[in-house]
């Protein structure tokens, strides 16, 4: 009965640390030294046109898959 009540604590918390944090796309860091302006990636069939902040500023849907470059 312990290790019942302990999983299911510890799936609470995982599931609220998951959920609590802002999503965004692509972004895994932002420094002083990062370069001011915009990145464009693609994935799946999406292509994205990011800020420093991670927010999407465009994206556009297409029909083929992406190849080595947008």
């Amino acid at each position: 009965m312990k290790y019942i009540i302990s999983t299911f604590f510890l799936i609470l918390f995982l599931s609220s640390v998951l959920i609590s944090q802002d999503p965004t796309v692509g972004l895994i860091q932002n420094t002083e030294e990062s370069v001011n302006g915009y990145t464009l990636f693609s994935s799946n069939r999406k292509t994205f046109l990011i800020d420093n902040c991670g927010y999407i500023v465009n994206q556009w849907q297409s029909s083929f898959l992406p190849g080595l470059s947008v």
